[in-house]
């Protein structure tokens, strides 16, 4: 077999494994009328760049990631695998590395809520790469970062108890999104709940 052949095959694989897990996963998504403007622009770039590079890691994420046993952090009921954890944490410092502990606290919250919500994926790293639309921009960049105590003690906190209401899904840095109910800002965030 020619390398060629062999490459196309391993692509060929790949989308096959894609489109299951995705079949497997899908959940009725939740369109807003409005993107802030910002966004769209930050998605545009995203895709001719970023995207691209993080493939990979999502393709390892949904295809090749074995089924193991989650693991146990610190004694909460709730587990996570070691790539959740660590795609949590990177979500985190994407989307709010500048801002207090409780704006990490709450994205983490946010995360847990969506994967026990039957509205979006039931797994954390299922919601934050959910696509359809993309939800959380931050998880798509190549960039890694190396997580500080905070984030790990944010995500720790919303294992042991996430203080929100179950319904608070959605953030930005931008205001309150459209067809949302207002929850909280703190900082330069804005948290809000599902929409009637």
């Amino acid at each position: 077999m020619q390398r060629s052949e062999f490459l196309l095959l391993v692509g060929v694989a790949a989308g096959v494994l894609l489109a299951l897990y995705a079949d497997a996963h899908h959940t009725k998504p939740i369109i807003l009328e409005q993107v802030p403007t910002s966004q769209e622009e930050v998605l545009s770039e995203l895709l001719v760049g970023d995207l691209i590079e993080a493939i990979p890691l999502v393709i390892r994420q949904t295809a090749f990631q074995p089924e193991l046993d989650p693991e146990e952090w610190y004694g909460t009921d709730r587990k996570l695998t070691d790539f959740e954890w660590d795609a949590l944490a990177q979500l985190i410092m994407a989307e709010a590395r500048g801002e207090s502990f409780e704006v990490q606290y709450y994205i983490a919250c946010t995360v847990l809520n969506r994967a026990d919500s039957s509205l979006f994926p039931n797994t954390v790293a299922g919601v934050i790469y959910q696509t359809q639309p993309i939800q959380f921009y931050g998880a798509w960049t190549s960039e890694r970062y190396e997580p500080t105590d905070t984030v790990w003690e944010a995500i720790q906190m919303a294992l042991e108890e996430n203080r929100t209401p179950s319904d608070l899904f959605y953030f930005t840095s931008e205001g309150w999104l459209p067809e949302t109910e207002p929850w909280k800002r703190v900082d330069g965030m804005w948290f809000s709940r599902q929409g009637d």
